[in-house]
């Protein structure tokens, strides 16, 4: 990155492509034209040749399509072992498989058995050979019902709804991370961006709710199965999978499943280039609509097979780019900004590219990583182009909308811009988060908690959309709420630390000032030498007679002023404590000057109540056009 890109001065939270694959019942061409109607019956188990199914004591089993037919060889050819070579030929027919997704399903299917009552594995490996099943199978002719044991396999209703699943209407979703069966890291930025790209791909349709990328990410190797996140998200079916990269060829296994029942909706497999990449985003994404048997308009039609770039390396650089962005560290944005101005190099006609790096310099602003000028100005620009290429991106739009709220200060723009990226995308949750932000500022604050309301229940876990919810609440003069919100944030994000600095403003509007301090504290600790906590730090040794404590805040944020950006307001903020109100004002008027962010919400922040009647800040606020003589939210 060159020296520019954070000037001035040297100081140093999703995307992806769409592999979702097609939604349909393949089960009718692996195995050869004409259908078994056989039903096997092992141990607890019924394994349903027909139609793919295997039921434990009468309840399906989740399983990919191809363990299961792995699982249809072996129990037709019970006590005989089974060469390597045939699983291969008739599994993956025409294809050239690596042994390890046979080892892999072998597995699985292990895993999924268990043993039998005489403490042996059903599946036996034959060294150098192959496979053997070795457990007892009795072979039930499926249109002799006379012969079924009717306890062990689902009722009509539930065979009717297997069969029929192809026609389910989903109307909730959580897409999982991809487990990564590679033995390296080399593919698990493009991994995410898979699954990240099939949940954006979906996610602008109205009728569809998709949990959000930030929230399903935090389940990433945790073990959770995707019945156990499906379950605690209260979503309908889950999608999930696992990936591996042999030379060239990426090797991608999905599957659907219902998460009430258990049920293995759908499942497939996929071998790609990555040269193939944008044409499997393309045709795959909009197969998987048709099947889901979602309505569309011809507006949702376009948007789902809309190819943003037709740069194959230019697009696996923006997912890369905007993986670090997810992160939201000084460091990961140096990162997402480098890898996302490579994107655009390659291909200049990128808009979502621009969009995504109008978002990375919109977060250096709103930390105060960079000046205002420097860093929204910048965000501006790209989000322009965005929309110079793309006048529909909802992505570019929201970013245009968050330079106009935080540094334009045009808040009729700024409403407006919002309103149309969430119009045109419903699902988008940051730009809901980021208009909850902007009705908090104009003290709308029930439309506020609304907004923030729905953002979480599209991203459950989005530790962003809580801390604003939590803000939300401070700003609203409902500390204790707040308090609770920041600590439910803290629980799920320990090392996160915008919750302990909103949790330590509204212990110091409720007179705990050693837990005020103790919560800036650790902000600090968490973000390193943060600005805005030293202020706040500074603010509440005021207000406890620790005349000296606050002075040397006072001197820190001049020591810091000295190699990065630090706001004019957080000035303000030590003075304020200290009662020297003139010093206060003049330093909220060189933010007003240089833009700083910390004053759009000078008409609520309750710190500021003390000089709210003040002639000088009633001024401010008018021409920032904040002041209304007739608000009455306080």
């Amino acid at each position: 990155m060159g020296k520019d890109d954070f000037s001035p001065g040297p100081s140093p939270h999703s995307y992806g492509l769409a592999i979702l694959t097609k939604f349909l019942f393949s089960y009718h061409i692996i195995m050869g034209e004409e259908q078994s109607k056989l039903v096997y019956d092992f141990g607890p188990f019924t394994l349903d040749a027909s139609e793919r199914l295997l039921l434990r004591n009468g309840k399906a089993v989740a399983l990919n399509l191809k363990a299961c037919e792995i699982l249809l060889i072996l129990v037709e050819n019970g006590g005989h072992v089974i060469e390597k070579s045939v699983f291969l030929e008739k599994v993956w027919p025409n294809t050239y498989v690596d042994e390890s997704n046979l080892t892999q399903n072998i597995f699985r299917l292990r895993k999924v058995l268990g043993r039998n009552q005489a403490g042996n594995l059903y599946i036996e490996t034959v060294p150098k050979r192959g496979y053997r099943f070795i457990a007892d199978v009795r072979v039930v002719d499926d249109g002799t019902e006379a012969r079924i044991n009717v306890s062990r396999r689902p009722g009509r209703a539930e065979r009717h709804r297997i069969s029929a699943s192809s026609n389910l209407f989903i109307h909730s979703l959580v897409v999982m991370p991809l487990e990564n069966f590679d033995a390296t890291v080399r593919a698990e930025h493009f991994s995410d961006g898979i699954m990240e790209r099939i949940l954006n791909s979906l996610s602008p349709l109205p009728q569809l709710r998709v949990i959000a990328w930030s929230t399903v990410v935090r389940y990433k190797r945790t073990g959770a199965s995707v019945f156990k996140v499906g379950r605690e998200l209260g979503v309908q079916f889950g999608l999930a999978g696992n990936f591996m990269v042999t030379g060239s060829r990426l090797v991608v296994r999905l599957e659907l499943v219902d998460i009430e029942n258990g049920w293995q909706v759908w499942g497939e497999e996929y071998r790609r280039d990555f040269s193939d990449i944008l044409v499997a985003q393309e045709d795959i994404s909009w197969e998987v609509s048709e099947r889901l048997r979602l309505k569309f308009t011809g507006e949702e039609r376009q948007r789902l097979t809309q190819r943003h770039t037709k740069n194959s390396k230019a697009f696996q650089l923006y997912l890369r780019g905007r993986f670090f962005w997810n992160k939201g560290t000084a460091e990961s944005l140096k990162k997402a900004i480098r890898y996302i101005k490579n994107a655009i190099e390659i291909d200049p006609h990128f808009a979502l590219a621009y969009a995504g790096l109008a978002d990375c310099y919109n977060q250096l602003g709103h930390f105060n990583l960079v000046a205002p000028r420097s860093a929204f100005s910048r965000a501006k620009a790209a989000a322009m182009r965005a929309l110079e290429l793309d006048e529909t991106l909802s992505e570019a739009k929201a970013s245009l909308a968050l330079v106009s709220m935080s540094y334009d200060w045009d808040w009729s723009s700024a409403e407006r811009g919002f309103k149309q990226a969430i119009a045109q995308d419903p699902h988008y949750a940051p730009a809901r988060q980021w208009y909850a932000r902007y009705l908090s500022q104009m003290g709308r604050f029930a439309e506020a908690l609304a907004e923030i309301e729905r953002a979480r229940q599209l991203d459950p876990l989005s530790l962003a959309c809580l801390v604003t919810m939590g803000q939300i609440l401070y700003l609203a003069r409902e500390y204790d709420q707040a308090i609770e919100q920041c600590q439910e944030t803290i629980e799920m994000g320990p090392d996160f630390g915008q919750p302990y600095k909103v949790m330590s403003m509204a212990y110091a509007q409720k007179g705990m000032y050693d837990e005020a301090i103790d919560s800036s504290q650790k902000v600090s600790n968490l973000t390193g030498k943060d600005p805005e906590a030293a202020a706040y730090l500074g603010c509440f040794y005021a207000a406890i007679g620790d005349r000296e404590k606050a002075l040397e805040k006072l001197h820190e944020l001049d020591q810091l002023a000295k190699y990065k950006y630090v706001s004019p307001g957080c000035m303000s903020l030590v003075f304020l404590g200290l009662g020297e109100k003139d010093q206060a004002i003049a330093y909220l008027e060189k933010g007003h000057q240089e833009r700083s962010e910390l004053l759009t919400y000078l008409k609520v922040l309750p710190i500021f109540d003390s000089i709210r009647s003040d002639e000088r800040f009633v001024n401010l606020l008018q021409r920032m056009s904040l002041y209304k003589s007739n608000d009455n939210w306080m």
